[in-house]
């Protein structure tokens, strides 16, 4: 089944910001009221070229704040030990490492995907001084895997956007050339893109 939700949210200088999910899976509900869950934060993963700070920053923050409160703590999985927790089809393989996370005390495994990164800019076609869009788009995925009932639990793709208005004096600016001369604001986008899934984790 799939689920939607938008979401419209100030952005810096002004813009907008929208935040799209799409459920993967069937809702299910969890009344449970136990102790803090351990659960185990893979390393996240993104094969779109782009630099390795970028899903690192992401993973730091994302278990920072999921820490904060709630029925969750997470810790940042080291691969290096665990015997057999490989990657099918630029995903982990999690029922295998799963197997290998229970002696690491984990309730939960966790994957966070980089999925896609666009920019779009939108001019006026005419005039020395146009009006300008620039669009940011960051593609995320999220899953949650539990140990002990050997099950997905979560699975949701989240579109985040943040759309920024401004002034374009005569030459044209490329979305490369974007992306190149606003670093700081692709890593916030994907950043709170993957903070976004807290409350639905908690829950």
């Amino acid at each position: 089944a799939s689920s939607g939700c938008t979401l419209f949210q100030p952005a810096p200088s002004g813009g907008k910001r929208e935040v799209r999910d799409r459920n993967q899976m069937s809702a299910t509900n969890s009344t449970a009221t136990s102790p803090r869950k351990r659960v185990g934060v893979l390393p996240f993963l993104d094969f779109g070229g782009r630099p390795e700070s970028l899903k690192n920053e992401s993973q730091v923050r994302f278990i920072e704040e999921l820490n904060r409160e709630g029925q969750v703590v997470g810790y940042l999985v080291n691969r290096n030990e665990m015997n057999h927790c490989p990657l099918q089809n630029e995903q982990y393989d999690l029922k295998s490492c799963a197997r290998e996370s229970q002696k690491l005390g984990y309730q939960a495994l966790i994957e966070g995907k980089i999925l896609d990164f666009r920019v779009r800019r939108d001019a006026d076609t005419v005039g020395v001084i146009r009006k300008v869009k620039t669009t940011f788009e960051a593609v995320l995925r999220m899953r949650v895997y539990s140990l002990r009932g050997q099950k997905e639990l979560f699975n949701t793709d989240k579109t985040v956007t943040y759309s920024l208005d401004g002034v374009r004096v005569g030459e044209r600016v490329t979305a490369d050339q974007v992306m190149e001369n606003n670093p700081e604001m692709i890593e916030k986008v994907i950043i709170e893109g993957f903070l976004e899934y807290i409350p639905q984790i908690q829950k």
